[in-house]
């Protein structure tokens, strides 16, 4: 009888843990990478609220959460500065694809209505932010070697010869 009570409980807690396919697959935290052409550049994200969430210098990994509240997602402004002044990049959030077919294929109605969107893990942001025209804070040219140049601006290198 105590077995049967055991594989009740593991079954009930597996069934639970699927009612939630965002949360469960995604978390109800993103890591954002943030770089730029020019590594160096100071950056501040700013919620919708207009609090300072992050602080960084690029290449850097941050950590935002993607939902702003029930069924709503978050947006931020990543403020940073470049040669030519102040300049702001707006980060956006999409529909977690583990939300929509999750949650469907699992027939999880509690995950689609209550867990995934109080959790805000029926939102995603994107893995990369690359902020525009960041070239550095003299407007002069830079050398760099290509180590110093984050994997992620790579292909936006033209070779010179």
């Amino acid at each position: 009888m105590k077995r049967l009570g055991m594989a009740g409980g593991v079954v009930a807690l597996t069934l639970l843990a699927l009612c939630g396919c965002a949360t469960v697959v995604g978390g109800s935290k993103n890591n954002v990478a943030v770089s730029s052409v020019t590594a160096g550049i100071r950056f501040e994200i700013i919620d919708e609220h207009g609090n300072v969430v992050e602080k960084g210098t690029t290449p850097a990994t941050v950590v935002l959460k993607p939902g702003a509240g029930y069924f709503k997602g978050a947006t931020y402004t990543i403020k940073y500065q470049t040669a030519s002044g102040e300049k702001t990049a707006d980060i956006g959030c999409q529909l977690n694809g583990w939300y929509v077919s999750g949650n469907f294929v699992f027939g999880a109605l509690v995950g689609w209505l209550i867990v995934d969107p109080m959790t805000g893990a029926m939102w995603k942001l994107p893995k990369t932010v690359i902020l525009p025209a960041a070239y550095g804070t003299s407007g002069e040219l830079n050398i760099r070697s290509l180590d110093e140049v984050h994997p992620d601006m790579r292909q936006y290198l033209e070779r010179l010869n």
